[in-house]
């Protein structure tokens, strides 16, 4: 399931690091909500993959393991572009702001990785753990899409 097909990753990055509204730098205008909205359709997206997930069935591991390396994939990239995004702006934003954004950044990162992490486990473990398998790489999941509200809220502090 290709997720993100329809929308270069430059205008995703874009619609990432700039959707909330206030972006980086401390004296950037307000942007209109469709932005914000844009951020949601995102993370939808990848949301829609790590939830479909839940429908497979241990004979469907393959599909399911294919699936998820290639929305892994495009996180990194989104996650990449957001570092890049901050490192561009470092230089506008308040102490405040950096400070902020520098520890959203790195418990998104951190996050990340335990998907990661719970993704091996799903690749590595036993047909009868496939249940709890998916269930741990939902959880994980979760706690990625809430780190990257705090990287997108960090946004707001200004």
């Amino acid at each position: 399931m290709k997720i993100l097909k329809a929308m270069t990753v430059g205008t995703v990055a874009a619609t990432m690091a700039f959707g909330a509204p206030v972006a980086f730098a401390a004296n950037t205008a307000a942007t209109t909500s469709e932005s914000d909205v844009s951020v949601e359709d995102v993370q939808a997206k990848i949301s829609e993959t790590f939830e479909s997930i839940s429908n497979y069935t241990v004979d469907q591991r393959d599909e399911a393991v294919e699936s998820i390396k290639e929305t892994l994939a495009e996180l990194d990239q989104e996650i990449d572009e957001l570092e890049a995004d901050a490192r561009d702006q470092w230089a506008d934003m308040s102490e405040a702001t950096r400070e902020k954004t520098s520890a959203a950044l790195v418990e998104l990162r951190k996050q990340r990785n335990m998907l990661g992490e719970q993704f091996g486990a799903m690749q590595q473990g036993a047909d009868s753990t496939w249940d709890d398998m998916k269930a741990g790489l939902a959880d994980a999941w979760a706690a990625v899409k809430e780190a990257w509200q705090n990287v997108i809220g960090s946004e707001k502090a200004e």
